[in-house]
């Protein structure tokens, strides 16, 4: 297969479609039917004390924040890394095509594969967090500190399953240097949102967030990142 037009192989073609189907549940989860959000935590007051002349007033102790914009960031970077990916769509995608038939067949089976584990597995995250989920970093009414399912493999599934989706696709259909201009910017933005999540929750829970942090890697199973 080296050097010929992937399109001459029939098996191209389910790589392309496993993977876009793939994204079509990921899509239908996070944008059809993705579950009702309540309004963002309201920052509770602080009661007042009276000052007097002899007895300043205290100060007033700090209040937890319940949302980060600038987690849009992480947003922008991210779609910078699926922009730079996909912007090399077009033949001969050489991911597949410029390695050997047996090995290219691997690739695109793995692709497959990658794209319908990590689709799943964003929905397992979404069904488990509920009405936790928010497209930005923030806390809301009631907010839980989640553990369970996808959360006691990693404190992020979401993202990780975004990145899966990214290097699938990439596999399927980008030319390498799109992976390459594509793989920082996505590793970047992904970073900033871990961070400014894991700080309003380590605000919000304290030990218990630090405990879990301890024992659950962030983004990638088994690996302390």
């Amino acid at each position: 297969m080296t050097g010929a037009h992937p399109m001459e192989f029939p098996f191209y073609y389910a790589c392309l479609t496993g993977v876009m189907l793939a994204w079509v549940g990921f899509a239908l989860a996070f944008v059809v039917f993705r579950p009702k959000t309540p309004p963002a935590a309201a920052t509770p007051a602080t009661p007042a004390t009276p000052a007097t002349p002899a007895t300043p007033a205290p100060a007033a102790a700090p209040v937890p924040r319940t949302r980060d914009r600038r987690s849009l960031y992480g947003i922008l970077l991210q779609s910078i890394g699926y922009f730079l990916m996909w912007m090399s769509f077009r033949p001969p995608f050489p991911t597949l095509s410029l390695v050997p038939g047996p090995l290219a067949l691997v690739l695109a089976l793995f692709a497959v594969l990658l794209a319908w584990a990590s689709s799943l597995f964003a929905l397992w995250a979404q069904r488990t967090l509920g009405r936790e989920w928010s497209f930005e970093a923030r806390l809301v009414e009631g907010h839980r500190l989640v553990t369970a399912g996808p959360y006691a493999i990693v404190r992020h599934p979401i993202y990780s399953a975004m990145f899966g989706l990214w290097l699938a696709t990439g596999l399927a259909i980008a030319r390498p240097w799109g992976l390459v201009l594509g793989m920082l910017p996505m590793m970047l933005g992904t970073w900033v949102r871990v961070k400014l999540e894991d700080s309003l929750l380590r605000g919000a829970f304290g030990e218990s967030f630090e405990a879990w942090a301890k024992r659950v890697p962030a983004v990638v199973p088994g690996l302390k990142v």
